[in-house]
């Protein structure tokens, strides 16, 4: 997973932009980019932010020499050797994702009701 910091001057969301494109040689549109959520990283010192964009192809990938991608599906994510934050950020991402694509196919929850007795 990219990560890395802001320039002077940049935004979050251009730093996200910017980071893609020089990991993944990855050119994104700014529309087709999506906050999930922003947090203050208390060992980090600094407010951590959570993107994530949608792509229609992916055809000029190129990766700096010795360095391999590989994808990996949400259920596979939480095995890996990840922080508990960086898997938390994963969970959030992947509730915030899913939600976005059911709101888009027009699928609506049923509303549900908390009792409390």
């Amino acid at each position: 997973m990219p990560g890395g910091t802001g320039r002077e001057g940049e935004d979050a969301r251009e730093a996200f932009q910017r980071i893609i494109y020089q990991v993944l040689n990855l050119q994104l549109n700014e529309k087709c980019i999506h906050p999930v959520y922003d947090y203050f990283n208390n060992t980090l010192d600094t407010i951590h932010y959570v993107f994530y964009a949608q792509v229609k192809t992916m055809n000029n990938l190129s990766l700096p020499d010795n360095d391999a991608l590989s994808w990996f599906s949400f259920k596979q994510i939480t095995k890996l050797p990840l922080s508990e934050q960086t898997k938390q950020d994963i969970i959030v991402s992947q509730r915030v994702i899913q939600a976005q694509a059911r709101s888009d196919s027009g699928i609506i929850p049923a509303p549900r009701i908390i009792y409390k007795t």
